[in-house]
């Protein structure tokens, strides 16, 4: 709270009108928001707030994410058995959280990795100065649907020049950067409309292009890799990281001395320490919340009340720690065959 997501919605919601009457929020039905998309195109449409506590109202948003992605709603037939008219979306449509994307998908039970794909998330962590929000929607409030005139002439006029502008940010997009799957289209768009506005307005755009290109590159690669991860990688990658270091687990009464304790390997599964957690996920080349994430959906990992995995502790070397624990068996015979292919020969004394 107090962020600025929802001024930043508020903003983009003035160069159409008045933002206090064009802001929306997810208490509609599927069908009274097909309607509202419907009667919306090439505008901004904001979403405040979404609820993440209500499963059914997450399903309706990763339906909303895939339909307005693909451009149309659902067909419905009428009570002649014949069809409707199928809503048709175009435009932009900004959804505003406390919480981020994986966390709003989490909430349902279906598989969400491809909305994952449909979505570019802009985190806002840091809070903002409360009358710089203030004078923001002063002048919004008394200044509104003017912008949007300027820049539709401009369009107008320059119209095929920002084809061939939009089209070469998507083959350079693509080439350059290896960003696909249609990122790389919303991503030309953003582009394009920052460059309209450094034109129009002579508003020098270069660190905000430079930050939506990092965002989508990091996300990309991201999101490739977790794509391509499946439950046996996972399982195995995460049994080499544990036998790469398990001098630091304890997994015998007979073992020697542990220098530092990362956690512990038992016959329910791997307890491991918070922080070294972190270490796990970078080893596997995940981001920390993507890399729990897959724990629980490939039910390594038990997910928790309000947080994404559920916490517990366990006791080594004498002292209790806190951590998680990962629902992989290795044996012990795996651990000592490891250790003696690993083992120096002997010295003889």
């Amino acid at each position: 709270a107090g962020s600025g997501k929802t001024t930043t919605g508020a903003v983009g919601l003035s160069l159409f009108g008045d933002y206090q009457a064009l802001m929306r929020n997810m208490n509609y039905t599927t069908a009274g928001l097909e309607i509202l998309l419907n009667k919306n195109k090439d505008v901004v449409v904001v979403l405040d707030e979404l609820n993440t506590s209500n499963k059914d109202i997450t399903q309706q948003l990763i339906n909303t994410i895939y339909n307005f992605q693909n451009g149309t709603g659902r067909t419905r037939a009428t009570t002649k058995l014949g069809l409707r008219d199928v809503a048709t979306y175009r435009g932009v449509l900004l959804l505003t959280s406390e919480n981020d994307i994986n966390q709003l998908l989490e909430a349902s039970n279906t598989i969400t990795r491809g909305a994952l794909r449909r979505v570019l998330q802009f985190e806002y962590t840091e809070k903002v100065d409360r009358e710089l929000i203030q004078r923001v929607y002063q002048t919004i409030s008394n200044n509104y649907g003017n912008l949007i005139k300027d820049i539709v002439e401009f369009v107008k006029a320059n119209r095929e020049t920002l084809k061939i502008t939009y089209n070469e940010y998507v083959k350079e997009l693509n080439e350059k950067f290896n960003l696909k799957d249609g990122l790389e289209l919303y991503t030309a768009v953003l582009f394009t409309a920052l460059n309209i506005l450094e034109k129009l307005y002579n508003i020098n755009t270069a660190n905000m292009l430079a930050t939506v290109l990092s965002l989508a590159k990091a996300y990309n690669k991201e999101a490739q890799e977790e794509l391509s991860l499946t439950k046996e990688k996972i399982e195995e990658k995460i049994v080499q990281f544990v036998l790469d270091n398990k001098q630091n687990f304890i997994y015998s009464e007979m073992q020697r001395e542990v220098k530092a304790v990362w956690g512990k390997i038992t016959e329910e599964g791997v307890y491991i320490r918070k922080d070294i957690l972190k270490q796990l996920a970078k080893y596997v080349k995940l981001g920390e919340k993507s890399f729990k994430k897959l724990l629980i959906t490939f039910n390594f990992a038990e997910g928790g009340d309000g947080k994404i995995l559920k916490d517990t502790s366990f006791s080594a070397g004498g002292f209790k720690m806190n951590g998680f624990k990962i629902n992989i068996r290795i044996t012990e015979d795996r651990i000592n065959q490891t250790i003696t292919n690993n083992e120096e020969a002997p010295i003889d004394f």
